[in-house]
């Protein structure tokens, strides 16, 4: 779960925000998942979401996104500092060779 989300609007468009939202809690039955590969979903709740699609008097809109032009950032994450993620991740994951980017 989390809580008051703002995602902002590409530069050029007077609203601040493009997507908020109060909270938002979801909650998977752990079992299903770790031994069948099964995404089972017991809860999922969204406060006050709200999304703001705009299109300007020249056409541009604010739901098209430039992809980005630099390189992502790279982290290494160990499995032994990180045991249960990658346990959960290597039940749901076919590839042996998992990476991680953000």
């Amino acid at each position: 779960s989390f809580s008051d989300l703002h995602i902002g609007n590409p530069e050029g468009f007077k609203e601040k925000d493009f997507v908020s939202l109060k909270s938002f809690d979801v909650q998977i039955k752990l079992l299903p998942l770790l031994f069948s590969k099964d995404l089972q979903v017991k809860r999922f709740v969204m406060k006050e979401p709200k999304v703001v699609l705009i299109k300007a008097k020249n056409g541009k809109v604010n739901w098209q996104f430039k992809p980005s032009t630099s390189s992502p950032k790279r982290i290494e994450l160990k499995e032994k500092d990180f045991p249960l993620m990658f346990s959960v991740l290597k039940s749901i994951c076919e590839n042996k060779n998992l990476e991680i980017n953000w």
